[in-house]
């Protein structure tokens, strides 16, 4: 969540985790943190020149401040250097998973690619049969995905 003003952030930081919480939901207490966000031309933390421009990674993306073609500051966002590279290493990954957050992410990705018209390994030989019961399986895991159930 951006804010302008930080008195605004640190309000809604206080009660953000009791909000989640009366959901379901936790949000990791060492992830969760307020990051300073200024544009560029900003006064600096010293009251004079402009402040360095600020960077973080989130959810797979660096976010940095960058102009427009008009010359106005922006955020912008570019894939973070170093990220998982194959499905294997993000299957590898999500073995630490709970079973449940396992099956969501692995349901998500099959949707992203899906949708990007991602170029998949070529198949290995199974039975018509055991793909078609695959592909069922996979229709109804998505069905229930998209349903929220």
């Amino acid at each position: 969540i951006g804010f302008t003003h930080r008195s605004d952030a640190e309000r809604v930081y206080r009660v953000i985790f009791q909000r989640f919480e009366k959901y379901g939901l936790k949000l990791h207490p060492e992830k969760t943190r307020l990051l300073p966000f200024a544009r560029p031309e900003t006064v600096g933390p010293d009251g004079e020149g402009a402040a360095e421009p600020d960077t973080f990674d989130f959810l797979g993306f660096t976010h940095y401040w960058g102009k427009s073609w008009k010359g106005h500051w922006v955020i912008k966002r570019k894939t973070v250097a170093q990220r998982l590279s194959n499905l294997a290493e993000i299957e590898a990954a999500a073995e630490a998973l709970p079973p449940e957050q396992k099956q969501e992410l692995m349901l998500f990705l099959a949707t992203r690619l899906r949708a990007q018209g991602t170029r998949m390994p070529e198949p290995r030989k199974f039975s018509r049969e055991q793909t078609a019961n695959w592909i069922a399986e996979d229709d109804a895991d998505m069905q229930r995905f998209h349903d929220g159930k």
